[in-house]
């Protein structure tokens, strides 16, 4: 028997009542609206499609249908289930990024101890570990060790604080803390050096800002958005300077955040989801390997 239609024909998709919005806090609106609908409205593409504005004047400038799902059901109706995203900053007004939403975590890493800040003189603190004998960070004189080496000069070792020594009697290359006189750093050839890093989330309506994110990996940077057009990656509450401090004989220090990846998907009209992190150094990235933008 032919289904007798009575009422509304749904040769124009029906909005139910109950659709949902939400905010996620950061400037991400995502909702989810139902249509009903006549199965002969399909054809060859659905009434609904990918990048249509939401139904709702409110929400239309800035959310766009995404996923679409269409449930098929008695006498001809089918239920279209639409999933929206977009982005909106001030109220309900369109916006161009979110808030970077980020999740930190402070850990140590190992390191040679002669890449240690203080390893020739007191930078953190107020005890050098290796020191300068009687010279200066430029210009270390050390003296005659009775440790000997065959690869030093004249198989003779130099030594510095704490049981140091060295191959020259200007520096030269490092061997290591030979003298048990010193138990703390005898035998000692790395130290556990902090090390931060942060995850972010932030979404964008900017296809040029998933550029320039791409193209910022491996830069080193003081300020929250690498002092370009890049949105800002770290919250304002983990400060505004991000310089280490100067290790003679250098007189400014280094850029103490890296962007050390970056993943980006996109969602519904030219929304992006850009997932990053971001490593910290205290004693910062050197300008020659990782420059700034």
């Amino acid at each position: 028997m032919a289904p007798i239609n009575k009422g509304n024909t749904l040769l124009t998709e029906v909005l139910q009542p109950g659709y949902t919005v939400r905010n996620d806090g950061y400037g991400l609106w995502t909702g989810r609206c139902v249509f009903k609908a006549d199965k002969t409205m399909t054809g060859a593409a659905l009434p609904v499609a990918r990048g249509d504005a939401h139904p709702d004047a409110t929400y239309s400038a800035f959310m766009f249908a995404d996923k679409i799902e269409v449930l098929h059901g008695p006498n001809n109706i089918i239920t279209i289930s639409v999933d929206y995203v977009g982005i909106s900053l001030d109220g309900y007004s369109a916006g161009t990024t979110t808030d970077c939403n980020v999740s930190g975590a402070v850990s140590t890493t190992s390191e040679p101890i002669e890449t240690h800040p203080n390893f020739f003189q007191a930078v953190v603190g107020t005890e050098e570990i290796a020191g300068v004998g009687t010279g200066t960070v430029t210009a270390p004189i050390y003296e005659a060790s009775t440790f000997k080496a065959k690869n030093s000069d004249s198989g003779t070792l130099y030594k510095g604080a704490n049981g140091a020594h060295f191959t020259q009697r200007t520096g030269g290359q490092f061997v290591g803390f030979l003298d048990p006189a010193f138990p703390l750093y005898y035998g000692r050839k790395s130290y556990l050096a902090p090390q931060t890093g942060f995850s972010g989330i932030i979404y964008t309506n900017d296809a040029a800002i998933v550029e320039d994110m791409r193209e910022a990996v491996g830069r080193s940077s003081s300020t929250l958005d690498w002092a370009t057009n890049l949105p800002q990656l770290l919250p304002t509450y983990l400060g505004s300077t991000w310089l280490s401090v100067p290790i003679p004989p250098a007189t400014t220090g280094q850029n103490q955040l890296l962007l050390a990846s970056v993943n980006f998907e996109d969602f519904g009209l030219d929304t992006y989801k850009i997932n990053y992190t971001i490593r910290y150094s205290a004693e910062g990235w050197v300008e020659a390997v990782n420059p700034a933008l």
